[in-house]
């Protein structure tokens, strides 16, 4: 039997967690099990965690501990975090918002203080319904958003500075 490689190990232990029949002491036991894996860093180094993370991406549905894991490895290895924000902004075009799951993962990443200011492009793309919500439940949100739209006016939606009160 070929043995799989660290980006394979953590693509396929995600794939277990797609099943809407799970239960939730059995996603529990993956998330101990990806964390266990996440902890032996000589064999899930930065690089692995990305093409595994990137992997988990192209098929459908995405495996619900997709988030979980790219929060955890944006905390193990900060400096993926330009790389963490192209694949919140792929996860835009999967319209994340109509998983529960995967979306409360995504507000999680993209509002947490030490994500910010690199997270606001990615929030400033959301459909405007979407950026209302993040704004009314994050208000200490709005002022550094406004601000960073004002700086970056030329590249912003006309909706996104008419919500932000810049039109």
């Amino acid at each position: 039997p070929k043995l799989l490689d660290p980006p394979q190990l953590l693509v396929a232990l995600h794939n277990l967690s797609i099943s809407k029949s799970h239960s939730s002491a059995f996603l529990k036991k993956l998330r101990h099990l990806v964390h266990f894996c996440l902890t032996k860093r000589s064999a899930f180094q930065q690089k692995e965690l990305a093409v595994a993370l990137q992997q988990m991406l192209v098929k459908q549905p995405i495996p619900k501990l997709f988030m979980w894991t790219l929060i955890l490895t944006l905390k193990m290895y900060p400096k993926i975090m330009g790389f963490a924000m192209e694949l919140l902004i792929r996860l835009i075009r999967f319209r994340v918002w109509e998983d529960p799951e995967l979306w409360q993962g995504f507000l999680k990443c993209t509002t947490a203080p030490q994500n910010q200011p690199q997270s606001f492009p990615v929030i400033l793309q959301l459909p405007i319904q979407q950026l209302q919500k993040i704004l009314r439940s994050h208000k200490t949100l709005v002022a550094p958003l406004t601000q960073f739209a004002k700086i970056n006016r030329a590249s912003m939606r006309i909706q996104v500075l008419e919500t932000l009160g810049l039109s």
